[in-house]
């Protein structure tokens, strides 16, 4: 069953190289992609989880901007019949 979580929280630290006058392009990826699988569990038993993302920014070529944010994500927890949520 897909995760729709309700709501993204976010804090962030950005630095940012040149302006950003025009047409960029940005790249973002996991801080530490091997806490995936922890951040969809999380998010299924507890209905919330959190998760670092960094995104960098270019422009002509070159690094204008970098953001690493931790996202939160609220949604409900997913559960049985019996009750209990899954995992449990």
């Amino acid at each position: 069953m897909p995760i729709r979580p309700k709501s993204v929280v976010i804090a962030w630290v950005d630095a940012f190289n040149r302006p950003i006058a025009g047409a960029f392009t940005a790249t973002a990826s996991l801080v530490q992609p091997e806490d995936w699988p922890r951040f969809l569990r999380m998010l299924r038993r507890k209905g919330r989880a959190r998760i670092a993302v960094q995104a960098n920014l270019h422009i002509e070529g070159a690094t204008a901007g970098r953001f690493e944010g931790e996202f939160v994500a609220l949604g409900a927890a997913e559960e049985t019949s019996a009750g209990r949520v899954s995992g449990d």
